[in-house]
């Protein structure tokens, strides 16, 4: 009997690492370089995955805060799944968490720009509260 439960456990988590590369292939990474020439010239939503307290200090012009923890209860903030949606946090990890959930939600064209720490370029320091 345990063999089973073993071999259930196994199968599970293969299954979860299979799904989790087949989700990570489907997620471009962008580095600063490209990231800013496109947000200079094309319309994408750029999401910030990181809390209040965090994009009050640091965020990049004209990013929308959703923070990870809420993704999924305000996904009706998202563009439509066909939009491209470039997704940065503190240092890459939550940008990488989020843009999984993305694809999961169905969205098609998600751009994991990394960390706002190796940002290299002009970065906006907020006082208001408004984006909570």
């Amino acid at each position: 009997m345990s063999q089973w439960i073993w071999i259930g456990v196994g199968g599970f988590f293969l299954y979860r690492l299979i799904m989790g590369i087949l989700y990570t292939k489907k997620i471009h990474r962008l580095p600063p370089e490209e990231a800013k020439a496109r947000l200079d010239k094309e319309k994408v939503f750029l999401l910030d995955v990181r809390t209040p307290g965090e994009y009050n200090k640091k965020h990049l012009p004209k990013a929308h805060l959703i923070s990870l923890q809420e993704l999924r209860r305000r996904r009706n903030e998202l563009p439509e799944n066909e939009a491209p949606i470039f997704v940065y946090c503190q240092s890459g990890s939550r940008a990488m968490r989020a843009c999984v959930q993305l694809v999961k939600l169905g969205h098609k064209d998600v751009y994991h720009l990394g960390g706002i720490e190796k940002w290299p370029y002009k970065t906006i320091k907020s006082k208001s509260k408004k984006h909570a």
